[in-house]
């Protein structure tokens, strides 16, 4: 966005008070008692004053992150003018616009668990044409969910459980590391996970190098899949709501992740390719609670297992169960609370 569409030239919440004709030369011009306003600006900073990004992911444009990017970019304008600072703050009440759009809370908060295919990118919007997981949505959906976005992200090889919401303290509470909420993720790999190897998964393992180099967190790790090594319960049914399914192509022909096309497709199931891993594969289940790139690829390739198919199973204590690949299923915001945090 360019300086000339600033308003002016002013940037909310940045640089030095600005001069006035009557200012002695170097200070600037006596603020009025009682004004209650930054100088310069216009914009009255109440006491319920709260950060912008907070303001933005109420009102369903994203997680606090994506909004304090908009934020950065210039996108964001309070009361006319361009709020381009991390940090700033504004009144409830005033006047927010995102990409000159008004940015209201939605009337009605959305919750959908989806099952990702393989294939499909998390985010809302793709200038390469690949497909994204609100393809799998009905192309016209409630004004509410208009604003939907993913809860974190799966990469475009992973497939299982995926959030999306309009109610960005959710995300931002989900997805947050303070949170330390655990994602299991159910691995196909190329030979039986040994004891040895789980161990080291259990206790943390170096990933990269040098001051680029980290070592994960203690993870939770078994062979086979599903809780603690058992079935995978189909706790996905015990949420209710609407449900809605949709055919993608994940078939195993092309390159998927890269606007290839698939050879085939199978209706609300896997690709043929998955399916044939899954078959002649050996499953392993790594817990985490943190969120590093390809994380759990990285961690299985570190002790020396090689990952074919790997699928998010569980975030929290919600569980994917049976929903079919490309299905969502709407749920209420109690149930994702109480499954997720484990509160009532």
């Amino acid at each position: 966005m360019g300086g000339a569409s600033r308003a002016g030239g002013l940037r909310l919440g940045s640089g030095r008070p600005k001069m006035t004709a009557g200012s002695e030369a170097g200070r600037p011009a006596t603020r009025q008692a009682g004004a209650g306003r930054p100088w310069g600006l216009g914009v009255r900073m109440e006491d319920d004053s709260v950060r912008l990004q907070v303001l933005l992911a109420e009102a369903g444009i994203g997680s606090r992150r994506h909004c304090e990017r908009l934020i950065a970019e210039g996108r964001v304008r309070v009361n006319g003018v361009v709020a381009d600072r991390l940090g700033t703050k504004a009144s409830r009440q005033a006047s927010i616009e995102v990409d000159g759009k008004p940015a209201a809370p939605p009337a009605d908060k959305v919750y959908i668990m989806l099952n990702k295919p393989k294939g499909y990118i998390s985010s809302a919007k793709e200038q390469f044409g690949r497909k994204t997981v609100f393809d799998l949505l009905p192309a016209e959906p409630p004004e509410a969910a208009s604003r939907l976005f993913s809860v974190g992200r799966l990469d475009c090889d992973t497939t299982g459980l995926l959030l999306l919401t309009n109610d960005g303290e959710f995300a931002n509470r989900v997805a947050h590391p303070s949170g330390e909420i655990e994602k299991t993720y159910e691995a196909v790999v190329h030979a039986p996970a040994t004891p040895e190897m789980l161990d080291m998964l259990r206790s943390g393992v170096r990933l990269g190098d040098g001051g680029d180099g980290f070592v994960t967190s203690p993870a939770r790790a078994w062979a086979g899949g599903g809780p603690d090594g058992g079935a995978d319960a189909d706790r996905a049914g015990q949420n209710g709501g609407d449900a809605g399914t949709a055919g993608p192509d994940s078939g195993a022909g092309g390159d998927l992740c890269n606007g290839g096309s698939a050879g085939g497709s199978s209706r609300n199931g896997a690709g043929a390719g998955q399916n044939g891993a899954q078959r002649g594969g050996h499953k392993v289940t790594v817990a985490i609670h943190e969120g590093k790139n390809r994380q759990v690829r990285r961690m299985l390739a570190a002790v020396g297992l090689r990952t074919d198919a790997l699928k998010r199973v569980a975030i929290g204590g919600l569980w994917l169960g049976g929903l079919a690949e490309g299905a969502w299923r709407r749920i209420s915001r109690d149930d994702a609370v109480r499954a997720i945090f484990g509160q009532k």
